[in-house]
Formats: C-alpha cells, sequence, structure tokens
C-alpha cells in the first residue's frame, strides 16, 4: 500500500509511462538503486532509446521499496536487493539486449 502523496505521484507516472510504452507489467522490470542511471546501463545494458528506461527519485530508501513492490507485485520482473541507500526508482521494457 502507498503510504504517501510523492510515492503515490510516481506509481502514477510509472503507470502512464507503462501504458504510453506499451506491454504488460510483466515484460517491464523494476528495480531500485542509489544511482539507477548506472544501473540501467551498465547493470542492465537499458536505456532510453530502445528500452524506454527512465528513473525516479522517490526520496527515501523506504518509499523506493514501497514503490517497487507495487509494481512486483502487479506483474513486473525484478526483485530484491537494490545495494545501499537506494532511493530511486527505475523501470525498463525488457529486450533480448537486455540483462535481469
Amino acid at each position: 500500500m502507498i503510504t504517501d502523496y510523492t510515492s503515490q505521484q510516481i506509481v502514477n507516472g510509472i503507470d502512464a509511462h507503462i501504458r504510453y510504452h506499451g506491454g504488460t507489467y510483466s515484460s517491464w522490470y523494476c528495480g531500485i538503486s542509489a544511482d539507477a542511471n548506472d544501473r540501467l546501463l551498465n547493470g542492465h545494458s537499458a536505456n532510453s532509446q530502445a528500452n524506454a528506461a527512465r528513473y525516479w527519485d522517490a526520496g527515501s530508501e523506504m518509499a523506493a521499496r514501497e514503490i517497487e513492490k507495487y509494481f512486483l507485485d502487479r506483474g513486473c520482473q525484478g526483485g530484491g536487493g537494490g545495494g545501499y541507500n537506494p532511493r530511486q526508482v527505475y523501470v525498463y521494457r525488457i529486450s533480448p539486449t537486455t540483462r535481469e
């Protein structure tokens, strides 16, 4: 359950992003990181052009984990983890060239 206004805004933004770029939740990956840009590019080989990769700053680790769980519960790929102090939530559309 999303507990604050900012988290709800991020959830709404991610939902709109997924709807705009298409596919079901299961064709998207949702994760958290302290440096989402690095994680997307170097960890997952995902970028904004090919995979509609995007990230949001949730403001705290607790909020980021709450948002991530919301999307994992809806079928997005991903899992626990996130490293040290993960405040950023990221999503990308999975493709044959990405690493999950």
